[in-house]
């Protein structure tokens, strides 16, 4: 099958199976290979018992598609979904931020792998891959980061030709994901180089809750010079009972937070 030919098969829909058809081993192993790659970057800035979660769920996918079974059932499924949500919420305190988001998709991706049963849910991993690679991008644009997200792309695109061409072998499928990625680089760079650049972001993402230092977007001559040590006082504090021992009272060696029934300036 030729590269147009497979594009067409790819935006149209059509396949040689049906979406019913049962996931084969070559699809699954190669189903595999394409989320372990897509997670390994991300799991550098997420906690470790989401990287052990994740890596146990795919060894069990990787177990059960060695011995032939089917996915678990989705009353086992679901209370792990669950589970998953409260464990990043507690982690992070939301699911809203980049890095708490990123974590989250990295467990429901493995848990998804885990329940793919046919060649639509083929589909849906690999859409939810692509995606988790152009997040890669969002915390580190640096040529690792690159070169990991190009890897997972020519994998999952095998997937892919997996589904429009069964019967390929892996050098054939390894050929045809280069091709169509080459044949994407023309419209890389045009884009690149007309497509317009926006002040802000095309899209609203929320920030980990984290303090940030800087200088802002503007300046004057002297403005630097007035960032001085003030000896004036800064906050008074009030505690309640026995004063706190002067080691506890060094800064850095305890955090102390106001009351809404504090008093203005203590």
């Amino acid at each position: 099958m030729t590269a147009s030919a497979l594009v067409r098969n790819l935006f149209s829909g059509r396949y040689d199976l049906p979406d019913e058809a049962a996931l084969r081993r070559d699809q699954g192993c190669w189903l595999l290979v394409m989320v372990s790659l897509t997670l390994v970057p991300h799991w550098i800035r997420a906690p470790a018992w989401i990287v052990g979660f994740c890596i146990v769920l795919l060894v069990w996918r990787g177990l059960r598609l060695w011995r032939g079974q089917q996915a678990p059932p989705r009353c086992v499924l679901l209370p792990l979904a669950i589970g998953a949500f409260f464990g990043t919420w507690t982690s992070f305190g939301s699911i809203a931020g980049k890095t708490a988001g990123l974590a989250l998709l990295s467990i429901l991706l493995t848990l998804k792998l885990l329940e793919t049963r046919n060649m639509r849910d083929i589909r849906v991993i690999v859409l939810l891959t692509l995606f988790m690679q152009f997040g890669l991008f969002l915390n580190d644009q640096s040529l690792p980061s690159a070169a990991f997200a190009l890897a997972g792309t020519i994998i999952a695109l095998g997937s892919l030709v997996t589904l429009s061409d069964p019967a390929s072998k892996l050098p054939e499928r390894l050929r045809m994901s280069g091709l169509l990625v080459l044949q994407g680089l023309p419209f890389m760079l045009v884009f690149f180089v007309l497509f317009p650049r926006a002040v802000s972001p095309l899209w609203g993402i929320p920030q980990d809750n984290a303090a940030t230092t800087g200088l802002s977007d503007s300046m004057a001559p002297g403005t630097i010079s007035e960032m001085i040590l003030s000896d004036e006082r800064a906050f008074t504090a009030r505690f309640e009972g026995s004063l706190p021992p002067p080691a506890l009272r060094a800064t850095g060696a305890a955090r102390y937070s106001l009351r809404s029934t504090d008093k203005a300036g203590e």
